[in-house]
Order: C-alpha cells, then structure tokens, then sequence
C-alpha cells in the first residue's frame, strides 16, 4: 500500500504545485516510522517535481512525547490535533488504555513536554448530551498550566456509520446553541467571527477534485466519513 501511493503520488507530481497530506488513523503515532519512510520518499519527490509539501496529523496523544514530536518535525508536521473526550473522568471512562489503565492525565503531561516543541495544537473536545460542562473544565485546565499554544475547541460526537448512539448525539440546532453560547462567554470575537457565513473555497474533500481520502488497505474516498463503507469507494491507489 505504502508503494502504491507512493506511485499515486508519482503519477501526478509533474502537474503538482503542492501537496498536503494529513497522517490519520486508527493512531498514526503507533506508525511513526511508516510516516518518515513516506514522508522520506515524498521529499525527494517534492525534491524531483519542485512541488511544496506540508503534511499534519491527528493523534489522541497517548505517544506525544518530545523525542515523537521533534520526528514529527522532521516528517514536516508543522499542524498537530489532539482529540479527547471530554474532562478527565469522562474522557478515561471513554478512552480507557488497552490495559485499563487512565489516559487522560497521560495526554495532559504530553502537551507541557511538548509545549516549546511545537508552537500550535489544535485540541479537540468531544461533546455529547452528556459532558456539554467538559469544554469549560479543559480551557480551565490548559489556563492553569499555561498552555497557551493549545487552542482548544468543542466538536459534536456523530453517529457516522452507526458507530455511535444516536440518541446520545446533540442535534446539529442543540449544538449550534450550545457553540454560539460557549463563544459568546468566552468573549472571544475572533473566534465568534470566524462562525458568521462566508463564502468558502471549499468544505471537504468531497468538493475539491483533487483531495483523497486513502485508507489502510489504499481504497480511495472522497470523505473521512465514508471510510469502511465498500460501496463509497472509487477505486484504489493500486488499480487506479
């Protein structure tokens, strides 16, 4: 698979003026040393075509230690988001480690050894009817610790694929409210601006004709969200 996209990417690199590629999962830090063999590869080709290359990464944060973010560096990671589930006791509950144990504080201690590694996290806080409360618990925790490249958000849990309750799931109008009035406390007029309509060049890789999305197996999509649904694929990077 890795070779396929490899020559995927190869197909293309005489028409390319740049290529971003952002490493998801599963977990991609558990295949770090798959992401620089890529990204090593990539490079050169970058190197060969004269195209420009940034990549980013979505992690849980579990292996964000210094020695993986300064690899990540090398790799041309420069955008980095954490996902968590909620304050700690939630968050554990959901995301337990394999052997039970917490993950919460696991994460928490990795972005302040991290903190002069790299400039900006993105963290994303899931939300369901049930932890509405748990956005403002980790602006107050990441307050507390000084953490101020994290920039923390709240994002609504779906039930994409049936991989979730659905009655569980903020609505899209409950969310809504509850994002309009968690910006509106928290005075942050850029952020409240950022929410007003625009006209956008585009909103997912549905709608750029040249965004993939490539899973483990190289079968190729148009959204992160069709993922494991056979009949959304298009084709892979092995057969075209």
């Amino acid at each position: 698979t890795q070779q396929a996209i490899i020559n995927f990417i190869e197909d293309r690199a005489p028409n390319l003026s740049d290529l971003h590629i952002s490493w998801f999962g599963g977990e991609p830090l558990l295949a770090l040393d798959i992401i620089e063999n890529m990204t090593k590869r990539i490079l050169s080709l970058a190197e060969e075509y004269k195209f420009l290359y940034s990549a980013s990464i979505v992690t849980n944060g579990y292996l964000l230690s210094p020695e993986n973010a300064r690899r990540m560096l090398d790799c041309k990671i420069a955008s980095c988001q954490v996902t968590i589930d909620g304050e700690a006791e939630t968050h554990n509950a959901r995301r337990p480690h394999a052997s039970g144990s917490d993950t919460y504080d696991v994460i928490i201690k990795n972005l302040q050894a991290v903190k002069d590694i790299l400039p900006f996290i993105i963290l994303r806080v899931n939300i369901d009817k049930e932890n509405t409360d748990a956005i403002s618990h980790v602006i107050e925790t990441l307050k507390e610790l000084q953490l101020n490249n994290v920039n923390a958000y709240p994002a609504p849990i779906l039930d994409t694929n049936g991989c979730y309750s659905a009655g569980a799931c903020l609505s899209s109008s409950e969310f809504f409210r509850f994002e309009y009035d968690f910006i509106k406390a928290s005075r942050d007029h850029n952020r409240m601006l950022q929410k007003y309509p625009a006209i956008l060049c585009r909103a997912c890789g549905a709608d750029d004709s040249s965004a993939y999305v490539i899973d483990a197996d190289g079968k190729l999509y148009k959204c992160w969200s069709d993922i494991g649904i056979s009949e959304l694929s298009f084709g892979s990077v092995a057969k075209g």
